[in-house]
């Protein structure tokens, strides 16, 4: 039981890293996760909207799974 948890601990963590990361890099490249959003077949108002939308869902997720009582949510 206890490899259980500490492999459920372990992915967790990987896992907010990885989001924590994406988000932290679309806010440092801000022109060029625009440019990025833009040249996808993404009609315009949708990129817009995904634009703001990616890195603070990609924040919230890493919250939330950093939260013991969240993770499970966050997994899902």
């Amino acid at each position: 039981m206890k490899i259980k948890g500490f492999i459920t601990e372990i992915c967790a963590l990987l896992l907010a890293l990885l989001f924590a990361y994406t988000a932290i890099s679309k806010w440092k490249d801000w022109e060029g996760s625009r440019h990025a959003l833009y040249n996808l077949i993404f009609p315009l108002w949708m990129a817009k909207i995904l634009f703001w939308i990616l890195p603070v869902a990609e924040i919230s997720l890493t919250v939330i799974l950093l939260v013991p009582g969240w993770r499970k949510k966050g997994f899902c």
